[in-house]
């Protein structure tokens, strides 16, 4: 049994009836075996008419493959008599013979359906009817069938869509609007499929709807809509929904869709994922990576071992997040805002060791006139300690009696869990006690880092509601860390903040805990009138995993108007060498004019050499601008 029939099986003991519904037909049009006609039996007879339709459409499918149709179609010496003969027989019997007329007599039963349509009241006759005019019907047909487009029962709709793409598709082109805004899911997702096949520029905008809805039904079921069309021209589309998508549905749709379209770039896509993401994102991209790659090698695309291909992937995406960090954070040690470059630091400190960063730290400190930048680089270049003394000096009045720059030189000798296991205790009363902002939010760093939610989190929880930005904005790194539920009750109120420090951390907070909706509240940062907030959101972004935030950079090329934040976004981008970016590029330049588009230009060939660099793309970057101008890309 394939791993696409075990997940629409899975589905039919879904709560949800829309999900049944559409796992039976997509069922339908797929084959399967007699175990799962089995399973489909006790769905021909279940209370809900739509339900019980499509599980008999679907046995039927199987039945007809395999030949074991065993209705009888009744004798007739006229078309009145026929008409009498099926309308008098039970549903069951009528809806068989619907679906199974012999071939030498369906234009007879076509010309009796076609004087009883507009007069029939049984709502599975009609269905039944109308699945007979989506197989047999005639473009002229299209008249009798219009008036079902508005049926109040879902079930007709989906089958008079079915009938009017096949035979009257400019006719289903006028109502399609019309269908997408309906109430019911099934409706919605089969018009998005007809339009997918009519106006695939127009069903892409829908899909993106689909991806963004609420509902994870709506969006397990747009994920297998990508499976009926070409899977490069959904791709981007589809890897930008996955990034923020956690719903465990969904993401088993997205890893059979993934296998059936082999393709080297999803393997880049899900390591750059599993880097960022936390819990069983990690375990899903690391499953879907194994089937990836095994439909890779069984498809002969891949030159060379997967071993040598996936070390290399996953070295040009260390290395670029790297780059996309010190790229963007040195040139913030630079701003005249102390809090920026504060707050540049504070980001930086994990790649203290590196070489660049470390001559940068140096450099900043002999210049820096702040105390608050300088102390913090006083923690960085803190040695490690003698533990007795540490042990003595941070307890309270003793540690209250030292100097701020003394009682950060302290702090910063906390370097491991060992150290701090021995003044827990003292840094649990330093978080809770009244001192200057800088020590307390570093007392407060350490504990969220080495700390645990069982003897910690009150002390953190009491930081969370410090009036100054910088020391909740530790506490919420260290609460994020030990007990995110928490974290999550608190973020809504934390992003409302002016302060640039306090929603940057509730930002990467409620990006790591809670994707979609950091995502929106992302978004609406950028579409600010404050080009404060765009720019603050803009350094957020190149601390935030590349993947899930690659739709907001390149949205906010394509309509922001600050050409000095739109070269910020090109930064991020430059960093991230990605075809798929460096082609939506393009596509945004060839409607840009003047001063913007020169822009856009530089951003565009700034990627392309930056891709050239990485070895994701070859040749000059002339060669693939005009490659690209040619539509050869």
């Amino acid at each position: 049994m394939s791993g696409l029939i075990e997940l629409l099986l899975e589905d039919l003991a879904s709560d949800n009836r829309n999900v049944r519904c559409d796992a039976l037909r997509q069922l339908a049009d797929t084959p399967f075996e007699e175990p799962v006609r089995a399973k489909l039996e006790p769905h021909t007879q279940d209370p809900d008419p739509e339900i019980q339709f499509l599980a008999r459409q679907a046995v039927h499918s199987y039945d007809r493959r395999n030949k074991t149709v065993t209705t009888q179609f009744p004798e007739y010496s006229d078309l009145d008599e026929l008409e009498n003969e099926l309308f008098g027989r039970s549903i069951r019997e009528f809806m068989n013979m619907a679906i199974d007329c012999p071939r030498e007599t369906v234009p007879d039963m076509m010309e009796v359906f076609r004087r009883r349509l507009p007069k029939e009241k049984t709502p599975a006759r009609l269905a039944a009817m109308l699945g007979a005019f989506r197989r047999w019907g005639k473009n002229e047909d299209a008249e009798i069938l219009l008036p079902f487009v508005r049926s109040k029962d879902p079930l007709l709709i989906i089958e008079v869509i079915g009938a009017l793409e096949r035979h009257a598709s400019d006719r289903l082109a006028e109502f399609i609007p019309e269908l997408m805004g309906t109430p019911s899911v099934t409706v919605q997702v089969r018009t998005l499929r007809a339009l997918l096949r009519q106006d695939f520029s127009k069903g892409l905008e829908y899909l993106q709807f689909v991806f963004s809805a609420e509902d994870p039904a709506v969006r397990a079921a747009g994920v297998m809509l990508c499976m009926t069309v070409p899977f490069p021209r959904i791709k981007e589309l589809l890897f930008n929904a996955l990034a923020v998508e956690e719903d465990p549905r969904v993401l088993a749709r997205s890893q059979i869709l993934l296998f059936l379209n082999p393709d080297t770039s999803s393997v880049t896509w899900l390591m750059d994922v599993s880097m960022g993401a936390s819990g069983e994102k990690v375990e899903w991209c690391k499953d879907t990576i194994d089937r990836v790659l095994e439909s890779i090698k069984l498809s002969g695309i891949m030159e060379g071992s997967i071993a040598e291909f996936t070390a290399k992937v996953r070295k040009s995406i260390e290395g670029r997040q790297q780059n996309t960090l010190l790229g963007t954070l040195l040139d913030e040690l630079q701003n005249p805002d102390p809090l920026r470059r504060h707050e540049a630091i504070e980001a930086l400190r994990e790649s203290a060791d590196n070489d660049e960063v470390r001559e940068k730290f140096q450099e900043l400190y002999l210049h820096e006139t702040d105390q608050r930048v300088k102390g913090l680089l006083t923690v960085i270049f803190s040695r490690n300690p003698d533990r007795e003394r540490l042990q003595k000096h941070l307890a309270l009045i003793p540690f209250q009696k030292l100097l701020p720059s003394e009682q950060l030189e302290l702090l910063g000798q906390i370097k491991s869990v060992e150290e701090f296991s021995f003044v827990r205790e003292h840094l649990r009363r330093l978080v809770t006690s009244k001192l200057d902002a800088e020590v307390q939010a570093e007392a407060t760093r350490i504990l969220g880092r080495f700390g645990d939610e069982s003897k910690d989190l009150t002390a953190l929880m009491v930081a969370l509601r410090h009036p100054e930005p910088l020391v909740q904005a530790r506490a919420i790194d260290g609460v994020g860390r030990i007990s995110p539920e928490s974290l999550l009750k608190e973020l809504p109120r934390l992003l409302r903040s002016n302060e640039p420090t306090l929603r940057s951390a509730a930002l990467k907070a409620f990006f790591k805990h809670d994707k979609a909706r950091a995502m929106t509240a992302l978004q609406e940062m950028l579409t600010s009138d404050s080009s404060a907030m765009k720019e603050s959101t803009l350094i957020c972004l190149s601390q935030l995993n590349y993947s899930a935030t690659r739709s907001l950079l390149l949205t906010f090329l394509k309509n922001d108007s600050n050409l000095t934040l739109v070269k910020k976004a090109g930064v991020i981008l430059k960093m991230n060498p990605d075809p798929d970016a460096i082609l939506a590029i393009h596509k945004i330049m060839k409607f840009e004019v003047g001063n913007r588009r020169q822009v856009l230009l530089d951003i565009l060939s700034e990627c392309v050499n930056s891709a050239i660099q990485s070895g994701i793309i070859t040749g000059s970057a002339r060669e693939y601008i005009l490659a690209l101008d040619n539509g050869s890309c």
